[in-house]
């Protein structure tokens, strides 16, 4: 409703003596009498932009520890099966050329891994671009 009758909307931010509040401005016009006025609306929107940036916050900090452990995860794991291996080579000194591949290959995987946390670090960082809701 009081977009209905307040369709021009500007938000400011005052400053008052020691503190700045946002506020959401509005006018209509109106006749009563055969007088014409005009109403200007103030609407404190400080606690709801609050909560907005308080809830993207929240989301922002969700993906990234998503992404982290989406990359932490095949560290872990083949941290443990190198692990095994290794203990396996150690207790078993016949080790076949085949399982030294394959303690190898994962040594690179491994090495590769942090690449994808630098990329999501880099891209947090970029500036994001405000997407208009469609």
């Amino acid at each position: 409703m009081f977009e209905t009758y307040h369709s021009n909307t500007t938000s400011v931010t005052l400053d008052l003596r020691q503190e700045s509040l946002k506020v959401l401005i509005s006018d209509t016009v109106f006749e009563m009498e055969s007088h014409s006025f005009k109403l200007i609306v103030l609407q404190n929107i400080e606690d709801t932009l609050n909560r907005n940036e308080s809830e993207a916050w929240k989301k922002l900090l969700s993906v990234m520890t998503h992404e982290i452990m989406n990359s932490i995860a095949p560290i872990t794991s083949l941290a443990e099966t190198l692990q095994k291996n290794i203990q396996q080579s150690i207790e078993h000194p016949k080790t076949t050329s085949l399982e030294l591949e394959d303690v190898n290959a994962g040594r690179n995987s491994i090495k590769k891994s942090p690449c994808r946390l630098d990329e999501i670090c880099k891209d947090l960082s970029k500036p994001q671009q405000n997407h208009a809701c469609q």
